[in-house]
């Protein structure tokens, strides 16, 4: 047997042998939690049109790759949980692709060691378990630092064509892909700086790319402008620091940042290490650049126009930070500190992911609601789904559903409520404030947001709220009459429903309460003057 025999078995047997460990591991607790607002983003999309999807998609400014992939993929199945398994799916493409990233910057040790690190690492776990397009956008990132490697070294035109695919799906996925291919020419530029000629081959390859990339550059103007996030900050020294814990360990544990450098060290360590051998290889030099360059210029538009410096767009870049953690440990002549090293950043990165298993639900919480919302310690994570079954089976004729809550708290009822009801329902989002795109502005259709009960076509008989914030809110108990409006957010003072129901003379007549969720039922006793 030939020794390229030998290698392509080994490769297969690695590939297959990384796929399934990372699958399983993506398996567990797929399935535990309800879809939520930033999936049903995705999924509402199923029911358009492939051209109406790209459309759509200019508003959501994200391009559509992704969103095409689930409505083909909705032809074969079409419930949340063949959803989340087609998201596993892709998630565990990453590992072995990270095999022939890790052997193409050293050997065989390390691609093994990459591979299994991309497999249990929890913010690629997480964003593998959820129906959204960071998953997919990472592994086509992955395959285009693999092949532009390769195409450094080789020169050959099929890989920088490869590169250039791998280049369109990743923006296609993401528009944070244009920062992978500005740094991949700047590699170029560095490279070939004596001669300029043989950034030819790799420009041409890239020309159907740029082409197809600039149906989405007025796309990508208009998403840097937005700045209407719960995710901005002002703290870039603090976003930083946290994006780069993200790299790693993928958690801050409680926003603990203490725990969360400890965690990291080993990562950190090994990525300061790495440094050593810039003067030495080229492959090195493009493979630091890969990651650091990203982070400058994701960090300028940070500081120039609109902080985004998150740690989920910079998922992108774990693989490159894994490796270049692992390769500074490997490195080292002194094979006790060797081993050390590398049995360190497995223990951080099996902390990290165990973390993740046995504190599912808030852990999710982290990386979901960023500290806007937390569940209760009663939630089991499937409120939502039964609060729909609830009020599908208790809704009359005569009655509507209406979402309140703060900003982005009554965005997560709404549509995730509009999402297992199939719109079958009259439900109304209740506030007179402008909803920000981040918070489902763009699927919103006419009329079902409302600011006043007068909006209606007919004053209904009864109303259920559902809310996620406290119920005494929005209902007069024995104990308190009413909440004077000083203690109460801002967000009342432009759509203030108890003071709506109280003119129209509804009295509120029960609660129901599943988890952090609570659906308060009121009727009409009498009808008064303005009435329809």
């Amino acid at each position: 047997m030939t020794s390229e025999t030998n290698n392509l078995r080994f490769s297969l047997i690695a590939g297959g042998g990384l796929f399934l460990l990372a699958f399983v591991l993506r398996y567990i607790g797929l399935f535990r939690l309800d879809v939520w607002f930033d999936e049903i983003a995705v999924l509402l999309q199923t029911d358009l049109s492939l051209a109406e999807i790209w459309r759509f998609n200019q508003n959501e400014n994200f391009p559509p790759l992704f969103p095409w992939i689930v409505k083909l993929w909705s032809y074969i199945a079409s419930s949340d949980s063949s959803y989340r398994l087609l998201a596993a799916l892709i998630g565990a493409l990453l590992p072995p692709i990270s095999y022939f990233l890790g052997r193409e910057i050293q050997d065989r040790k390390l691609g093994v060691l990459l591979g299994i690190c991309c497999a249990i690492s929890l913010p690629l776990l997480y964003y593998s378990q959820v129906v959204r397009m960071y998953g997919l956008f990472v592994v086509a990132s992955t395959i285009s630092y693999l092949f532009f490697l390769r195409a450094i070294k080789t020169e050959k035109p099929s890989y920088w064509f490869i590169t250039a695919l791998a280049n369109l799906a990743a923006f296609y996925a993401f528009l944070f892909g244009l920062f992978i291919i500005i740094t991949e020419f700047l590699i170029l530029a560095w490279i070939y700086r004596s001669n300029l000629k043989k950034i030819l081959p790799p420009l041409i390859a890239h020309i159907p790319t740029f082409i197809l990339m600039s149906f989405w550059f007025a796309v990508l103007i208009d998403r840097s402008n937005v700045a209407q996030s719960y995710l901005a900050s002002q703290n870039l020294y603090g976003d930083f620091i946290r994006m780069w814990m993200f790299l790693g360990s993928g958690s801050v544990f409680y926003n603990n940042l203490g725990i969360a450098l400890v965690i990291n060290l080993p990562l950190i360590i090994g990525f300061i290490l790495s440094f050593r051998t810039l003067k030495k290889e080229k492959t090195t030099v493009a493979t630091i650049t890969l990651l650091v360059l990203p982070i400058f210029f994701v960090s300028m538009v940070s500081v120039i126009k609109v902080p985004v410096l998150d740690g989920r767009y910079m998922l992108f870049l774990t693989p490159l930070y894994l490796v270049l953690g692992l390769r500074g440990w490997i490195l080292l002549k002194n094979s006790t500190w060797r081993k050390i090293g590398i049995i360190a950043v497995f223990a951080s990165l099996s902390i990290s992911s165990g973390y993740y298993y046995s504190h599912f639900l808030s852990a999710n919480d982290d990386f979901r609601h960023h500290g806007v919302f937390k569940h209760t310690e009663d939630d089991d994570g499937n409120c939502y789904s039964r609060m729909a079954d609830t009020l599908q089976e208790r809704l009359q004729p005569d009655e509507i559903i209406i979402h309140f809550g703060g900003p982005f708290l009554r965005s997560f009822t709404f549509f995730t409520s509009i999402y297992f009801h199939h719109r079958t329902f009259p439900e109304y989002l209740f506030t007179a404030d402008d909803v920000s795109y981040c918070v489902g502005r763009q699927y919103i259709q006419p009329g079902e947001q409302i600011s006043t009960l007068n909006s209606l076509d007919q004053i209904p008989h009864g109303i259920w709220v559902v809310t996620l914030n406290d119920p005494k809110i929005i209902y007069k108990s024995d104990e308190q009459d009413t909440v004077p409006l000083s203690k109460l957010d801002k967000w009342l003072e432009t759509g203030n429903l108890p003071e709506e129901l109280s003119r129209y003379n509804y009295h509120f007549e029960e609660i129901i309460r599943d988890g952090s969720l609570s659906a308060l039922y009121f009727t009409r006793t009498k009808p008064v003057l303005n009435d329809h």
